[in-house]
């Protein structure tokens, strides 16, 4: 069904039941997540932002179950996250957060790629940009934390782009329009 584009509206159904087979079936589906993977990287730059956004969501549930046997997809992965980058960015920092977590030396050679998305997101002007900006803001800080492993080496880029948001922020007044 994920092949067939004129099956598009049931795409969705279909991966919300497949999330639901590798839930129940844990690591015991490594053997199908080849052709899982091939069919969902396929679907998802091509659907619209609502099916986007739920398979970015259903892909970082299938990193936490699949852990490290999603090492191999990583490549394709991290063109989909830089891709959709701004657009989806709660749904990609879960994936970034799984996959660096399970997959943490594979992740590591794309953390280079990842650091510029990173900081143009902890740039006051993006965080300005949106006015929700305080969770988003609450989103980034999360994942930096959490990414603390894998951004350790990049830490004299990340510490001074954090240091001016603070900055920022202090000089927004409180009363501030939402």
């Amino acid at each position: 069904i994920l092949g067939d584009s004129s099956l598009r509206s049931h795409h969705g159904n279909v991966i919300q039941a497949i999330m639901f087979i590798f839930k129940s079936l844990g690591l015991r589906g490594v053997q199908f997540l080849d052709k899982v993977m091939t069919r969902i990287l396929e679907v998802a730059p091509t659907s619209d932002a609502n099916l986007r956004e739920s398979i970015l969501q259903q892909l970082a549930s299938l990193a936490a179950i699949m852990q490290h046997h999603l090492k191999r997809y990583i490549p394709r992965l991290f063109k989909l996250l830089s891709t959709y980058w701004h657009e989806h960015l709660e749904q990609i920092l879960a994936l970034v957060e799984e996959l660096a977590l399970h997959c943490q030396d594979d992740f590591m050679t794309f953390v280079p790629a990842l650091l510029p998305l990173l900081l143009s997101s902890l740039s006051p002007a993006s965080i300005n940009d949106d006015r929700p900006g305080d969770h988003r803001l609450a989103l980034l800080l999360r994942s930096t934390a959490t990414l603390r492993p894998v951004l350790k080496d990049y830490l004299t880029l990340i510490i001074p782009a954090l240091t001016a948001l603070l900055d920022f922020i202090r000089d927004v007044p409180l009363d501030a329009p939402a």
